[in-house]
């Protein structure tokens, strides 16, 4: 008697392959957002880092925090940005061996940990930005006039004021060093109180307004011969002034007394609120007519 050959049949086959392919679908998303986890918290150390660099520069400078960038007295081609001041206290990020004969504007926060994880592109002065009105340009073609500095020990509650963020990604091939602390870019309209300073009434979407924020323009390749295109610096207070939201829905902020955390971004608001966390009275012109500029 011949022995029958056991085999899967058809049904039995494609039963399988729906397994699988349910199994797959629940298992994807759970791998995409572990992948997210580990980028987040692999930026999260790098602008937790990029704060502690600067503590360092403040504790060598009788505490006072260093310019956003400016250009060399007597020499207008050399340019120096935060990324820089800050890097020998960071040493990682950079990229002089990678093009050697370019000027320095282009050698520091290209890669390292100037580059974010959820960033893949070549932007210079890479993936975090600082505070535009702690950090304020020294003197430059376009500010003739030399601004205050801060003292990390001025401001009051530093424990509550951003110092640091992971921002979107600018038009072009170049990228603001600073993030916009601007009223308007952050929250509707407040009724100021112009005698003391401060907002009267909190507005109703204290968040970042629906239009900035959380985005990223389209990335240039810098063409040869060419560092920049045409519109690399025409998107003022746009993506590359704002928080970019990259690792579920979470981005890294680092606080002026040093500490770093992750924060999330709902539907209709982000946990940063911009006056407990923005708005510093100490570094803002106080009269509410002047500030925002």
């Amino acid at each position: 008697m011949k022995q029958r050959r056991s085999a899967f049949t058809l049904i039995e086959l494609l039963v399988v392959i729906a397994i699988i392919a349910i199994l797959a679908a629940i298992l994807f998303p759970v791998f995409a957002q572990a992948k997210a986890a580990a980028k987040k918290t692999q930026s999260l150390s790098n602008a937790k880092n990029i704060g502690l660099g600067f503590h360092m520069y403040s504790a060598d400078n009788d505490d006072m925090l260093p310019m956003n960038q400016y250009i060399a007295p007597f020499n207008p081609y050399t340019w120096h940005g935060w990324t820089e001041v800050v890097y020998p206290y960071i040493k990682n990020g950079f990229t002089k061996e990678i093009n050697p004969s370019v000027s320095t504007w282009d050698l520091y926060g290209m890669n390292g940990i100037f580059r974010a994880p959820g960033d893949s592109t070549k932007q210079r002065n890479g993936s975090y930005a600082v505070h535009q009105d702690l950090f304020r340009d020294g003197v430059a073609p376009w500010n003739p006039t030399v601004p205050p500095v801060f003292s990390v020990t001025q401001i009051d509650k530093a424990a509550d004021k951003v110092m640091v963020e992971e921002r979107g990604i600018n038009l072009g091939y170049a990228n603001w060093l600073q993030f916009s602390a601007w009223e308007w870019d952050w929250t509707d309209w407040l009724d100021w109180d112009r005698t003391n300073g401060v907002p009267r009434r909190q507005g109703s979407n204290r968040s970042i307004e629906p239009n900035h924020g959380d985005c990223d323009y389209q990335y240039y390749e810098p063409s040869s011969g060419n560092s920049e295109t045409p519109e690399s610096w025409n998107t003022w207070a746009s993506c590359g002034m704002f928080p970019r939201y990259r690792y579920n829905n979470q981005v890294p902020f680092v606080f002026l007394d040093g500490h770093a955390r992750t924060m999330g971004r709902t539907k209709t608001a982000t946990q940063i609120d911009w006056v407990k966390n923005i708005y510093i009275p100490e570094a803002s012109p106080q009269d509410p007519a002047g500030y925002p500029y």
